[in-house]
């Protein structure tokens, strides 16, 4: 369903987060990743708390590679 949005809307912040943190339950590191990146760029700057969050965790994914 988040591709299918995506596929409408590629730019649409909350529909990469939710499809990051999907693939990321999947075991799909690469593809979480991308997503949570495309979020960062994409999102506002009210939403800069959870941006922050995002890019923390970006970090630790990181790591983990």
């Amino acid at each position: 369903a988040f591709q299918r949005g995506l596929s409408v809307n590629p730019k649409y912040p909350p529909l990469h987060y939710n499809l990051a943190i999907t693939l990321e339950e999947e075991g799909d590191l690469v593809g979480a990743t991308f997503h949570y990146q495309k979020f960062v760029e994409l999102s506002a700057a009210d939403q800069k708390v959870l941006i922050a969050k995002v890019k923390r965790h970006l970090e630790s994914l990181s790591h983990e590679k």
